[in-house]
C-alpha cells in the first residue's frame, strides 16, 4: 500500500474473504496517514455513506466551505476548482485520498458517481487516489457493465489470503508476545494444527478459538493449551464458527483474479471454511521446528508410507509364492527329463 502511494497509482484494491484481516490494515493505513499531517484523505468506513455525504467529507478535508450540503453539483464543482488550482505536475502530494472500506457494501447509484468522480483529471493528473478494502464479491460487482470503466482502471490488485499452518502458528505466538505472554509456547503443536483445521488459517476465527481456549485453560489452571482444550473451545464457539462457515458458501464467487491470485494449500472444491469435528494430530515436534502434517487428512483415513520398493500386500505376496512354486515346479521337471535322456 505504501508502495503505490509513492508511485501515485490513482486505484488501488485489497479484497479478501471475511475476517482475512482488511479493515485491520486498512485502519494502519489510516494511522500511517495520520502521521502525514500534510496528505489529505477521506476515511468512508461504513458503506451507508450516499454521495452527498462522501462530498461534504471532501470539502471539509480541504477546508471548502459548502453552501448547500444537499447541492452534490455544488459541492462538485468546489472540489474541482480546488483540484485545479492546487495540484499539478509539479506539485501531486495534494492529491485527495479516498480510502473505503467494505466497498462492496456501498450503494450501485454511490458506486457509479464515484466512478464518475474518478474520470476528472487535470492536465493527465488524477486529482483522486481511490483506495479499496472489500469482500471477493466486489470484483463481481466492478463488472457489471455500469461499472466497466472503473473495472478497467484498477490495475492494482491485492487479494489477501488466509494464513497457512505454519503462518498460524506464528500468528499465535506473536499475539501472545504482543500481549506480554511469558516467551515459553502456551499452544502445543497439536492444539495449533487442530485451530487450523477448525479455522482455515482464518484470522478472525483464531482470534476467537483462541480467546476460548486461554479461557479454558486458565479455569482449568493448565499449563499449556492442548488439543483437548481447543475442541472442548470449538464445541463452546461452533455456533460462530458455523455461522461464519455459512456466509463463507453464500458468498463463495470464483472469480478470475482470485483464482490466479490465490495459492493456498487447500484441495480444490474445498469450501473456505470447512468446519470438522475431528482434526488430525500431529507427530511430537521439537521446539520452534515447523509443522508439516497435512491438515486435510480425515482422522479414520488410512495413513500409509509410501515406498515404491516395498509397497507389497497380502495379495500380492500369495501372488509372488505361487509364482515361485510353479518355477519350482518346472525346474524339477526339466531337470528330471535330462536325466532320462
Amino acid at each position: 500500500l505504501a508502495y503505490n502511494f509513492k508511485t501515485r497509482e490513482p486505484f488501488i484494491l485489497l479484497f479478501g474473504n471475511h475476517g482475512t484481516g482488511k479493515t485491520t490494515l486498512c485502519l494502519k493505513l489510516i494511522s500511517a496517514l495520520e502521521k502525514k499531517k500534510s496528505i489529505p484523505y477521506v476515511y468512508l468506513q461504513t458503506p451507508n455513506y450516499n454521495y452527498a455525504h462522501i462530498l461534504k467529507k471532501i470539502c471539509h478535508v480541504l477546508s471548502l466551505e459548502i453552501p448547500d450540503e444537499k447541492d452534490e453539483q455544488a459541492m462538485q464543482d468546489l472540489i474541482y476548482n480546488y483540484a485545479e488550482k492546487n495540484i499539478s505536475h509539479a506539485d501531486q502530494s495534494k492529491v485527495i485520498n479516498i480510502i473505503i472500506d467494505d466497498a462492496q457494501d456501498m450503494q450501485m447509484d454511490t458506486l457509479w458517481k464515484l466512478r464518475m468522480l474518478a474520470n476528472f483529471y487535470i492536465e493527465g493528473i488524477f486529482p483522486f487516489r481511490f483506495i479499496f478494502f472489500s469482500h471477493t464479491s466486489f470484483v463481481n460487482i466492478l463488472k457489471k457493465p455500469q461499472m466497466l470503466a472503473l473495472h478497467q482502471r484498477i490495475r492494482r490488485r491485492f487479494h489477501l489470503e488466509p494464513f497457512d499452518v505454519n503462518d498460524t502458528r506464528d500468528y499465535i505466538h506473536f499475539r501472545l508476545h504482543k500481549a506480554g505472554a511469558p516467551s515459553r509456547r502456551l499452544f502445543t503443536d497439536d492444539a495449533v494444527l487442530a485451530i487450523y483445521y477448525y479455522t482455515s488459517g482464518i484470522p478472525r476465527l483464531i482470534n476467537i478459538i483462541c480467546d476460548t481456549s486461554l479461557m479454558l485453560g486458565a479455569a482449568a489452571r493448565a499449563a499449556e493449551i492442548d488439543r483437548s482444550i481447543v475442541d472442548e473451545a470449538f464445541k463452546r464457539s461452533q455456533g460462530i464458527m458455523q455461522k461464519q462457515d455459512n456466509d463463507a458458501d453464500d458468498n463463495n464467487i470464483q472469480t478470475e483474479e482470485s483464482r490466479d491470485l490465490r495459492n493456498d494449500s487447500r484441495p480444490s472444491g474445498k469450501p473456505l471454511f470447512n468446519v470438522r469435528t475431528a482434526p488430525p494430530s500431529s507427530q511430537p515436534q521439537e521446539k520452534g521446528r515447523q509443522i508439516s502434517v497435512d491438515p486435510h487428512i480425515e482422522q479414520d483415513q488410512e495413513i500409509t508410507i509410501k515406498d515404491k520398493g516395498f509397497n507389497l500386500s497380502l495379495r500380492s505376496v500369495g501372488f509372488y509364492v505361487l509364482i515361485f512354486v510353479i518355477g519350482l515346479v518346472l525346474a524339477m521337471v526339466l531337470d528330471l527329463g535330462s536325466i532320462f535322456k
